[in-house]
């Protein structure tokens, strides 16, 4: 079985294209990458998953390309540790690595908006990262958000600042 993410947007300000890919928890086998080197934002509710599942994931998709990785959902800042104990061991340094970021204290539509504007890959995980893919296990319902924000970047920053600037932010 391959698991192709499906294109739902593009990203003009990074000229990169946007991907969705729903997955069961431990079903990433047969990844097929979009690009050379691709984003993750990896949404999951890991409390219930066991850590060498996560390292798992994160084994898969570095080994398919991953060039950095944004989480969010419960218990994302484990998932976000895990991900770095999978991290290539020969990283020159902090400017030269693949970065990892979690968002556990903000709401789903403030984190795939820091996933588009805010992650982004450094050093040599730069070159040929023209992919964004949320890869999101177990949620359709956060699945479909994401399609629909991906494929409106202008709808979500606009929501965004609407609640800012009403103080619901």
């Amino acid at each position: 079985m391959v698991n192709e993410p499906v294109h739902v947007g593009f990203d003009p300000d990074e000229g990169r294209d946007l991907y969705v890919l729903e997955i069961a928890a431990g079903q990433v086998g047969g990844f097929r990458s979009p690009a050379e080197r691709f984003g993750c934002f990896l949404v999951v509710d890991a409390m219930g998953i066991a850590d060498a599942t996560i390292r798992g994931l994160a084994r898969a998709l570095l080994d398919a390309g991953a060039a950095y990785f944004a989480t969010w959902g419960p218990d994302c800042e484990r998932v976000h540790n895990l991900i770095d104990a999978e991290r290539p061991r020969d990283e020159p340094g902090e400017n030269d690595v693949v970065m990892t970021t979690w968002h556990a204290d903000v709401d789903l539509d403030r984190a795939i908006w820091e996933s588009v504007y805010v992650a982004m890959p450094v050093g040599r995980y730069a070159q040929g990262c023209n992919a964004l893919v949320a890869i999101v296990v177990d949620n359709p319902a956060a699945a479909a958000q994401i399609r629909r924000r991906y494929a409106d970047l202008e709808g979500l920053c606009a929501d965004l600042d609407s609640e800012e600037e009403s103080g619901a932010g």
